[in-house]
């Protein structure tokens, strides 16, 4: 996907991919305390020790064919 062709302001304007993190949610804050641009997304495909909602776990099956885990940074 060329980035240039999106039509929106902030929001993927920058991806950073993993084949494997433990969180997208920890990986954006890291990246936000590095002053990454805002809307910057995480994606992985494995993600070990993901966080749900309520201080649930989320993990993904690396056996199933489609995992897609992805979190962004917002400045708001």
């Amino acid at each position: 996907m060329k980035l240039d062709k999106l039509k929106t302001k902030y929001l993927a304007r920058n991806i950073v991919y993993h084949d494997k993190l433990e969180s997208t949610q920890t990986e954006a804050k890291k990246l936000a305390k590095q002053k990454v641009k805002n809307g910057t997304i995480v994606i992985t495909k494995n993600q070990t020790s993901g966080k749900g909602t309520h201080g649930r776990v989320w993990e993904s099956n690396p056996r199933r064919k489609c995992n897609f885990y992805f979190n962004f940074v917002s400045r708001m």
